[in-house]
């Protein structure tokens, strides 16, 4: 059977295979909102730039966020009523400053689990930012609560 590829402009049949993109580090650095990042930010970016980026995703949407609110989930949502407008009910996320300590070396890894609260209008948002950003995490302790995960291996996959 005769070589088709021989044939075919530009190609020459002894020439050798192209060689694979050489990877490099990933310089990308994503803007607030801008959507997914692609896998190279999220297998190298730090916990803590990866919530971020969720946060800014959930505040283009509507969504008061405050990190690190208090010692308690009760002190913390004292801290975040003091901050909303009266009378209006609004789409929020927190976490406790005790969370936050325990949660996260000074390097922005989480090298624990991090509870993050949020109203009940903002569940399914909050869950869909944190599967952007790359970030494991699972149903929390409280209703109105997901838990955050060190391990990246248990991510779910991005869309992207």
């Amino acid at each position: 059977m005769p070589d088709i590829t021989a044939a075919q402009p530009g190609h020459h049949p002894h020439a050798a295979a192209p060689s694979p993109p050489t990877i490099r580090r990933c310089e990308y650095r994503p803007a607030a909102g801008s959507g997914a990042p692609p896998p190279c930010w999220l297998r190298t970016a730090p916990h803590r730039e990866r919530l971020n980026l969720a946060l800014f995703t959930l505040r283009r949407y509507g969504v008061t966020t405050a990190a690190a609110q208090g010692d308690s989930v009760a002190a913390a949502r004292r801290q975040l009523d003091r901050h909303q407008p009266t009378g209006e009910a609004q789409s929020y996320l927190f976490w406790t400053a005790a969370e936050d300590r325990a949660g996260f070396a000074d390097d922005g890894t989480l090298h624990g689990e991090l509870t993050v609260h949020h109203s009940a209008d903002a569940a399914e948002a909050v869950r869909a930012a944190l599967t952007i950003a790359g970030l494991a995490h699972r149903p929390g302790a409280e209703p109105q609560s997901v838990t955050i995960l060190a391990a990246d291996a248990d991510a779910p996959p991005s869309p992207w």
